[in-house]
């Protein structure tokens, strides 16, 4: 399965907050503790029906409340092509070449370790 593939089955993961699901909206008043990246990735329709996209933000819990990680936007054929962090930060112009490949493999680590919830 790409990693297109994976964000189209699979568009929402909750925030967990000390392994409690959160609500992946800023904003929400969270506990302190450790806590696990949320998501919602939406899908878009490119130009002239050439690509589709996933427009992906990363929820986290910083200062007991949810705020956005990072925001990606990935290609149907895998290829990052936006990456922001916080502040917008562009992610991708300040990768060194090469490294966007072992991003969408971090990436797609991160989920495949989360044991199954809903």
């Amino acid at each position: 399965m790409t990693t297109f593939q994976y964000f189209i089955k699979n568009p929402i993961r909750k925030l967990l907050v000390n392994d409690k699901p959160v609500e992946n909206w800023v904003g929400t008043k969270t506990e302190g503790g450790h806590y696990k990246n949320g998501y919602i990735a939406s899908l878009l329709e490119g130009k002239k029906d050439k690509y589709s996209y996933i427009q992906l933000n990363m929820y986290t819990s910083a200062g007991c409340v949810v705020d956005i990680e990072e925001k990606w936007l990935i290609r149907s054929d895998d290829k990052i092509m936006k990456r922001l962090g916080w502040h917008n930060v562009d992610l991708l112009r300040i990768s060194r070449k090469g490294e966007c490949e072992r991003d969408i493999k971090i990436l797609m680590g991160k989920w495949s370790m989360w044991k199954e919830y809903d």
